[in-house]
């Protein structure tokens, strides 16, 4: 079964780590759930996608081939949000989650849908089922370029955190406790939305060249666009609207071509730069420390400290840009109070974050410097043995290469003699004689091994 829109693979694409279906099924549950729900609330029937192929792990041998590319042609995609789902490691992570994030950027129909009420909501629609860490928020919302807005399946309950599952609603709970059923239904009414609202929407591919520019550019030149790009900037987190408002008036918009320099290293400070859309490269002459793209900010502490550039940046292809100088910021901050002290909250976070940071760092240096220690005694030791090895070879050829010399040449002197007065001792003389060359032999092969150790 194929999408209710032409041109589309699935209606719903649900991604997931194998590793939370393994405990209980809590996936696919959910899956047969969230069917039967959508056969209650849609008079359509929307095919639902979900890789029930338990490889999750992402491996350097992975050849990722394009039927997921065309898997992911979806109109609406889930990702199953846990406690390990925001893994770089992790195949949905890197090739769900990443991939479709780029995609949908790309597609006639956009990101963002505005639904019959008038609001506005991604076709990413992210289900939680287990409070993540800081980090993954962190980690979710720089791909999203927005704050995570979630639908909750998580129990709660002091000191739990596991998925909400179907049988808990027959659990007495307390009045913060959702029921599942209600999350589902929920969860259903949210796709309706969405689909209803694609259903209704004018396809980029339907709007001419000049008309999709002219939607592009005012939709980049407006406040509140500039504000929703703002608040994904660590430095502005904590900024109310009207705060970040008053920032979004006072930025400009910037187009620059492929090849261009935006900063230079060594040049003075006095700017930021947001990426609206395109890719710029940071780098000291050949030498490239990374790249950046939509959605990620430099050069925001030249905004409160006079610092020259660290390094250049250059568009590695055209390039829109918001840019925000210096007095304009100070400008704002003189006039909301309140500015510079939400700003030193965020700055005191992010050195209280340096500080445990550097504790780690204090740690696993302390580490490394006990297990050098440790290697270089182990070295000190093997020297020392080998030493003793080379010292011992020395002593036991320089005693026994003299004595076995004279004792071959004086068993050579007896046979000569008792050759013809003693034959009858000729044979036992021959024994001994044969034993010095050996040990004659080895002697010299000790030799040999010291001589080729010191060279």
């Amino acid at each position: 079964m194929g999408s209710i829109i032409t041109g589309y693979e699935h209606d719903i694409f649900v991604s997931y780590r194998h590793k939370d279906n393994r405990y209980d099924g809590w996936v696919t549950d959910f899956i047969q759930d969230l069917k039967r729900e959508l056969e209650a609330t849609m008079k359509d029937d929307l095919s639902i996608y979900f890789d029930e192929n338990p490889i999750d792990g992402l491996l350097e041998s992975h050849q990722v081939d394009q039927s997921l590319s065309r898997k992911l042609k979806c109109l609406i995609f889930i990702p199953v949000l846990s406690r390990t789902y925001c893994d770089p490691r992790s195949f949905a992570w890197n090739y769900e989650f990443l991939a479709f994030n780029r995609m949908v950027r790309k597609d006639p129909y956009g990101i963002d849908i505005t639904v019959p009420s008038g609001n506005v909501s991604s076709r990413i629609l992210p289900v939680r089922i287990h409070e993540l860490e800081e980090e993954d928020y962190h980690m979710l919302e720089d791909k999203l370029e927005s704050k995570l807005r979630a639908i909750d399946f998580i129990y709660q309950s002091p000191g739990v955190n596991r998925p909400l599952r179907r049988r808990d609603d027959d659990i007495i709970k307390g009045e913060d406790q959702s029921l599942y059923r209600d999350q589902i239904n929920k969860l259903a009414l949210s796709i309706k939305q969405i689909i209803r609202g694609i259903q209704k929407a004018v396809p980029a591919g339907d709007i001419t060249g000049d008309e999709q520019k002219l939607k592009s550019s005012t939709k980049k030149s407006s406040k509140s666009f500039r504000i929703k790009i703002l608040q994904q900037i660590p430095l502005f987190s904590r900024l109310n609207d009207d705060q970040l408002s008053e920032i979004a008036g006072g930025m400009e918009m910037l187009t620059v071509e492929e090849g261009e320099e935006v900063i230079k290293k060594g040049d003075p400070g006095s700017s930021m730069f947001v990426i609206i859309d395109g890719r710029v490269k940071v780098h000291d002459e050949d030498h490239v420390f990374s790249h950046m793209e939509g959605g990620d900010c430099f050069g925001e502490y030249t905004l409160i400290d006079e610092i020259e550039r660290s390094a250049t940046v250059t568009t590695t292809e055209a390039t829109t840009l918001f840019k925000l100088e210096k007095e304009v910021f100070q400008e704002i901050a003189e006039r909301n109070p309140d500015f510079l002290n939400a700003m030193l909250k965020v700055m005191v976070e992010r050195l209280r974050k340096l500080d445990a940071t550097q504790e780690k760092l204090a740690s696993r240096h302390s580490e490394i410097s006990e297990h050098n220690k440790e290697i270089e005694e182990q070295r000190i030791l093997l020297e020392n043995m080998h030493e003793i090895k080379k010292q011992t070879i020395k002593i036991v050829t320089d005693d026994l290469r003299n004595p076995l010399t004279s004792s071959l040449s004086i068993a050579d002197l007896l046979k000569d003699e008792l050759k013809e007065a003693h034959p009858d001792l000729l044979e036992h003389i021959e024994v001994i004689s044969r034993g010095l060359k050996k040990m004659n032999e080895i002697t010299l092969k000790l030799m040999e091994l010291q001589n080729d150790q010191e060279s």
